[in-house]
């Protein structure tokens, strides 16, 4: 059997509202056993603003309101302190009461409610009206996000709560942007903010309000950006708070950081030749330059270098995006965003034999690369790559074989004498890629009519080209 008395005061029976006092909560076991597992309910009522809180015995949690004391011997003491602010008006009337324990009391029920029974008790206070109207003003400051790009917006948000008693008047924000951010618009739930003074006029503000500012900046520096806000004005007293005083530790003032990184983005950069075979002199084929984006930002103003090699001349381009200039060799891309893939095919003439190297990188872009370094020739890179091509002479090997159907005959004059000239390419060139020139040829008809003095005449014919195609040629002349 237990017997447990609990006895509740309080320092103040009559306060001015805005000033602090204490509840003090008293609880005795007269026995004869000791008593475990107690619990004690202490809700503070409406009107008052929790502080602070001091027990002598166990743990007083102040969302629940609950008092625990593991255990309490006969004949022992403990006590409870809770500081309040008196925020209300008027006559506050608070119980304090046991609701559990694990022992049988000899004279009262736990958590019954009955005030005529010594485990529980009541103490009233009264809280007045100021003389001077008095104001509690609340502020608090965050920014979205809190790690953000160069060039990127964000908010700072700033919230304004009057925790009374009085309603306030007058009321103004001093919130001086920093020079690492440009000012881009506001969004005030009352008031108005101007960006010239960085000012906020709030103007009135009831007691229990809430009022809220909404700036949106842009970025302009890497590093971290500390911008403050605090009250700057108010029409009353503040119960803890001096405006405009710059004391980060009074609850008018805060502060908040943003942390601006450089954008990166990963480019990589391929580039192959594709041509049908062996390339020779004279022919055409095409590099393929392909940039891919890797992020995790989108690149800007992306410039990649291919200064063709004096073997090759250029004939046509053909970005998927952006612009060539075949003048400087500039591939020009104003976005390539993150993930994205451009591609760009130069096609090249050969005019000239050997073995020819070919260098593409990314020479610019406005952004960080985490493991490259643009236009630092460095081939291990992956902004950088190169192709070889070999491109070979254009041979050919001609075989001519001239002879008449008429070799050995004895012929007479006026009597047809038919020349047949054979030309055969032995190549290497391909057959089909082929084409002979062949010198101007005289050809020559040589006659005498009958019954006629001996005539020489002579006949010209001249042939420019002759397309072999791979195979043996022939051609015949008539002659008389």
């Amino acid at each position: 059997m237990i017997d447990l008395e609990l006895n509740k005061t309080s320092n103040k029976l009559v306060i001015t509202q805005g000033g602090t006092f204490s509840y003090t909560i008293t609880l005795i076991n007269e026995g004869p056993d000791n008593a475990t597992g107690i619990q004690v309910l202490e809700n503070l009522p409406a009107g008052v603003t929790y502080v602070s809180s001091n027990t002598s015995l166990g743990t007083y949690n102040t969302s629940t309101g609950i008092w625990s004391i593991t255990q309490l011997n006969a004949g022992q003491t403990a006590t409870l302190v809770i500081e309040v602010t008196a925020s209300g008006v008027g006559r506050i009337f608070n119980t304090a009461q046991v609701i559990s324990v694990n022992e049988e009391d000899i004279d009262s029920t736990p958590n019954n409610n009955n005030p005529a029974e010594d485990d529980q008790d009541s103490i009233d206070v009264t809280i007045t009206p100021p003389a001077t109207p008095l104001i509690d003003l609340e502020l608090s400051k965050t920014s979205t996000p809190m790690v953000i790009k160069v060039g990127e917006q964000f908010t700072y948000t700033i919230t304004v709560v009057n925790e009374g008693p009085s309603d306030a008047t007058g009321v103004a924000v001093f919130d001086n942007l920093p020079s690492s951010v440009s000012y881009v618009s506001y969004d005030a739930s009352t008031g108005l903010y101007s960006e010239g003074t960085d000012t906020w006029v709030i103007g009135n503000l009831a007691a229990g309000a809430t009022a809220t500012l909404a700036i949106t900046v842009k970025a302009l520096e890497v590093g971290s950006i500390v911008n403050t806000a605090q009250v700057s004005a108010a029409g009353q007293a503040d119960i803890d708070s001096t405006p405009a005083n710059n004391n980060p530790a009074e609850d008018d003032q805060d502060s908040v950081t943003t942390t601006v990184t450089e954008p990166t983005s990963d480019l990589s950069l391929n580039k192959v030749s594709q041509a049908n075979g062996t390339i020779y002199v004279g022919d055409q084929f095409t590099y393929v330059i392909t940039l891919n984006n890797q992020g995790p930002d989108a690149a800007t103003n992306v410039q990649v270098t291919d200064n063709l090699p004096s073997s090759v001349a250029f004939v046509s381009a053909n970005p998927s995006l952006g612009t060539y200039n075949s003048n400087t060799g500039v591939w020009s891309l104003n976005t390539l965003a993150t993930g994205q893939t451009a591609t760009l095919e130069i096609t090249v003439e050969a005019v000239s034999a050997g073995t020819t190297v070919n260098m593409a990188q990314v020479t610019h872009s406005d952004q960080e690369d985490p493991d490259s370094t643009p236009n630092n020739n460095v081939s291990s890179e992956d902004d950088q790559d190169d192709d070889t091509a070999t491109i070979e002479d254009k041979l050919i090997d001609l075989s001519v074989n001239k002879f008449s159907g008429t070799a050995g005959q004895t012929l007479e004059v006026g009597d047809e004498i038919t020349y047949t000239i054979k030309v055969k390419n032995e190549g290497p060139c391909r057959s089909n890629r082929c084409t002979s020139k062949r010198p101007t040829t005289k050809w020559y008809n040589l006659y005498l009519p009958r019954n006629s003095s001996r005539k020489l005449q002579y006949y010209y014919r001249y042939l420019e080209y002759w397309h072999l195609g791979g195979k043996s040629g022939s051609f015949i002349a008539n002659n008389r």
